[in-house]
């Protein structure tokens, strides 16, 4: 599974040096460690991620426990912890600690932190907050379909697609009530989904949603590497007998780097040849 983010090396690590110098001018700098903790993220540094990401939610965690049994004010080392930016980032904060724990095959640990994602961005205290910030840690990683989409990337993984289904389903339907324009993300969710479909044997979705992750790369990226959608959508159509369409998609699924979706596609095409 990837969940990595791009960047140059370079300006990585004067992001990272403005960040610390931020939190160093300023302890109470509670999205800078977020946003640093994705950078060490994107480094490979998870253990310094994870540092960062456990400090921030643990002060939430423990001022939340603190709020709930008593309406004294607590003074925490973070201030203003719980105005709306903060909510924000704290949503923030379990999403990408549960995309690192997900690199990891940590799935358990991910998928907890993923679901108090969810649960944070569906308290309808924050339903204004949501359509604020399209965006999260400056577009490297898309806060609001993403840990819907991740958690149905790691349900895929242990084989529970309807759960999958059911988080792609979300993801697509967070993106539109924000309106979000179509981007990669949204390729991304409609050939998961497709996949998750293609494994469970609904064949007719799945080539619905790969039709759709197909027709969406022209306006995204026409670059786009599209042999892994022509794979999974030739599969369904093999499934359902559709020989033509079948031939059509898995020709397309052979120009693939990948050695081992090419021998996939050439053994589905050679099966095709003897019927």
């Amino acid at each position: 599974m990837s969940f990595g983010a791009g960047g140059s090396k370079d300006n990585l690590n004067l992001a990272l040096n403005d960040y610390t110098e931020v939190i160093r001018l300023d302890k109470n700098s509670f999205q800078a460690y977020v946003d640093r903790s994705m950078l060490y993220s994107v480094q490979g540094e998870s253990d310094l991620a994870l540092n960062d990401l456990n400090k921030v939610i643990q002060i939430w965690e423990d001022n939340q426990k603190f709020s709930s049994q008593s309406t004294t004010p607590k003074k925490i080392t973070f201030a203003n912890i719980l105005n709306s930016e903060n909510n924000k980032t704290i949503i923030d904060a379990y999403h990408l600690r549960g995309r690192i724990y997900a690199i990891h095959n940590n799935y358990d640990s991910a998928v907890a932190d993923l679901t108090k994602a969810i649960e944070l961005y569906q308290n309808k205290e924050r339903v204004d907050l949501l359509s604020q910030f399209p965006l999260a840690n400056n577009g490297i990683a898309p806060s609001f379909a993403s840990p819907y989409y991740t958690r149905g990337v790691i349900y895929s993984a242990r084989k529970e697609f309807d759960r999958a289904i059911s988080d792609f389903t979300e993801a697509l339907k967070l993106r539109q009530t924000l309106k979000l324009p179509p981007d990669e993300n949204m390729y991304l969710i409609y050939f998961s989904r497709g996949s998750a479909y293609g494994s469970k044997g609904s064949n007719d979705q799945a080539i619905s949603d790969l039709t759709q992750a197909i027709n969406l790369a022209p306006t995204i990226n026409p670059k786009l590497d599209l042999t892994s959608a022509y794979f999974v959508r030739g599969a369904a159509y093999f499934n359902k007998g559709d020989r033509s369409n079948a031939i059509t998609d898995l020709k397309q699924a052979k120009l693939s780097n990948d050695p081992g979706m090419r021998k996939g596609a050439e053994d589905l095409l050679q099966k095709l040849e003897r019927n």
